[in-house]
């Protein structure tokens, strides 16, 4: 069985309305993806970062039902001793794919950095993410980096 996780923009594109306006392609792409994972029965993991970046636009009086809901299909990960020694790392060892001078940047590679290593603590093989320099993380941590599909590959099953 496949142990996938996926990250904040994945989650939240899965779950827009399929009749959105905003990035109808990338929203179909995520409900494709969500899709397959039902069919394949894959274990899909959540980490706890991702789920802090949805809950800033949940009211908080909502949240407790927000992550009831979240957990009934996705496992969250917390972030946990193991997952900071490895983020640690991982964010010395991919330093170069920090872009110097931009704003902000640091805080974008640092939280892309928590997110893969909470998955990868937790045994995540595959991570999925739109965000190349993401994918480039979760793969020097040897997961296989995927991003969302762009067809539905059961087509070609015989």
């Amino acid at each position: 069985m496949e142990v996938a996780a996926i990250d904040t923009q994945i989650f939240i594109w899965g779950m827009l309305p399929a009749d959105s306006e905003i990035n109808p392609d990338l929203i179909r792409r995520a409900k494709l993806l969500f899709r397959t994972f039902d069919e394949q029965k894959t274990r899909v993991l959540f980490p706890s970062i991702c789920l802090s970046e949805v809950l800033v636009k949940i009211p908080t009086t909502s949240q407790s039902a927000f992550i009831s809901s979240v957990a009934s299909s996705f496992e969250i990960l917390p972030f946990d001793v193991k997952s900071a020694a490895l983020s640690a790392d991982i964010f010395n060892t991919n330093q170069h794919l920090r872009i110097q001078g931009v704003q902000g940047d640091r805080v974008t590679h640092r939280a892309d950095c928590l997110i893969v290593a909470t998955a990868k603590a937790h045994g995540a093989t595959t991570f999925y993410s739109h965000d190349v320099r993401c994918r480039t993380i979760a793969n020097s941590t040897r997961m296989l980096d995927k991003d969302l599909p762009d067809f539905d590959e059961s087509l070609f099953d015989n």
